[in-house]
């Protein structure tokens, strides 16, 4: 499975290290795991960025790509299986949970394919320090973010060819 990341490209080296996952909690987990947040399209990572921070200059931004091979992912919770408001604006203990318990369970893959709390789609947990971590694909490929083009005068919607 390929999986994205967005990132300022001053963190492109260490997109996948689990930095933030460390020091901040998410709607996964609870701080002090070093644990990487990804998606499985670069369109929902970066909507996922969008929508949690003040981005003023897109062009600064990056795609990181890497590949997981698909035995070291676990599935997560459906989001039929949650309970109610798991998509809260703000994340309840019920999804931190649901990552915390994963990050201790013994045997466990590299990451976790869990649901997006904005649209359907997946984002994928990802554990930097498991002791596979060396199977995953970091792609050579970083690719850079564009602003959209001008709109053209003869089209006057923003959302219509």
């Amino acid at each position: 499975m390929r999986v994205w990341r967005f990132t300022h490209k001053r963190f492109v080296a260490t997109a996948f290290s689990g930095e933030d996952g460390r020091l901040f909690s998410g709607r996964w987990h609870t701080k002090g795991t070093p644990l990487a947040y990804a998606s499985e399209h670069a369109a929902l990572c970066v909507l996922e960025a969008l929508v949690h921070a003040n981005l003023p200059e897109l062009r600064d931004f990056r795609l990181v790509c890497a590949t997981i091979p698909d035995a070291l992912i676990d599935e997560g919770p459906t989001s039929d299986e949650l309970p109610a408001g798991w998509d809260a604006p703000t994340a309840p203990r019920t999804t931190r949970a649901v990552g915390d318990d994963w990050l201790a369970r013994p045997n466990r893959g590299v990451a976790l394919r869990v649901p997006s709390a904005l649209v359907p789609g997946h984002n994928v947990l990802l554990d930097p320090i498991h002791k596979q971590w060396h199977k995953v694909a970091h792609d050579d490929t970083v690719r850079a973010v564009r602003t959209a083009a001008r709109q053209s005068t003869d089209n006057p919607s923003p959302t219509r060819p």
